[in-house]
């Protein structure tokens, strides 16, 4: 499992370190779909890079950078609700993260590394950046965990997945772009795809504990902030997090579990001793304001169309 996260060392090493948390969200989706079919997994990491590099694209069209982002959106959203059916739509909604990701910048990231290259430069490393760790991560684990995978289930969805997913992460994008450039406040969009599931009963249980794992797992980060303001130490407790936060999760492990290391681990690898409790105390506000927006979009489905109950 430490192994396959040595692409995040490699980025922390590299001239990009500020990098490391488009790594980390270039991993997700393939962890997600990890057992399921070698081409389906393939397919997914040229769809990762590709979507990095389009999200950053999008960046450098000026007034149209909304319009094109909210369609990269929605054909994310799409594309994830044909994999309901193969049990591996989360690895399509960890995709759409990864563009909201890009498109907002957080900390003005890779806005800072577009002042030094050129455009197709810039879209180059921005996708080899997570396609790489995905890459990497998919070959180690797939050759160690070989026979001890978990294989995806088809899921039978009581919910309209695609326009949910497509439609709420639009409009959380289209905040972010408008009022928040480069703030935080993108975690709102993250919170969504990470509680939103093509059925009603899974995606009450996570509403739930989103909010438990985000706010254990925000204030130890903040307290180790705090505490030891030593960025190298924070990368390797932030690896060491996800690392385990993952294997909770192949295994079947309580959700809450994963969402308290994953928030740890994510706090702890994106944020400098200067900026950690500001922005560890945004992404918890943004948290209560996605699981709101989210439960107040399945009340609206559930009145407006209730044949989708059944």
């Amino acid at each position: 499992m430490v192994l396959a996260y040595a692409g995040l060392a490699a980025v922390a090493l590299s001239p990009w370190p500020q990098l490391i948390g488009l790594a980390v969200l270039g991993i997700n989706p393939v962890w997600s779909a990890i057992g399921a079919d070698a081409r389906q997994l393939w397919s997914l990491i040229g769809v990762i890079a590709m979507t990095a590099a389009l999200a950053v694209a999008t960046s450098a069209t000026g007034r149209w950078q909304l319009l094109l982002g909210v369609l990269l959106t929605c054909a994310l959203a799409a594309y994830s609700a044909r994999l309901v059916r193969l049990g591996i739509h989360q690895a399509g909604a960890f995709t759409l993260m990864l563009a909201a990701y890009v498109m907002v910048d957080p900390g003005r990231a890779i806005d800072g590394i577009a002042a030094t290259m050129p455009l197709w430069r810039l879209m180059l490393l921005i996708a080899l950046v997570p396609g790489g760790c995905a890459l990497w991560a998919t070959v180690v684990t797939r050759l160690l965990g070989r026979g001890n995978l978990p294989t995806p289930r088809p899921v039978v969805a009581d919910l309209p997945y695609g326009p949910l997913l497509g439609g709420l992460a639009s409009v959380f994008l289209a905040i972010c772009l408008i009022w928040f450039p480069g703030t935080e406040v993108w975690w709102v969009v993250l919170t969504l795809v990470c509680i939103l599931r093509p059925t009603r009963a899974e995606t009450a249980t996570r509403e739930r504990y989103r909010v438990y794992g985000t706010l254990l797992g925000g204030i130890g980060a903040g307290l180790i902030g705090w505490l030891v303001p030593h960025q190298p130490v924070w990368i390797v407790l932030g690896a060491i997090a996800i690392a385990v936060g993952t294997a909770i999760n192949l295994n079947g492990g309580p959700y809450w579990k994963w969402s308290t290391l994953v928030t740890f681990a994510v706090v702890m690898l994106t944020f400098t001793p200067q900026t950690v409790l500001d922005g560890d105390l945004t992404r918890v506000a943004a948290t209560l304001v996605g699981v709101s927006l989210t439960v107040g979009a399945m009340v609206f489905v559930d009145r407006c169309w209730p044949s989708l109950r059944h």
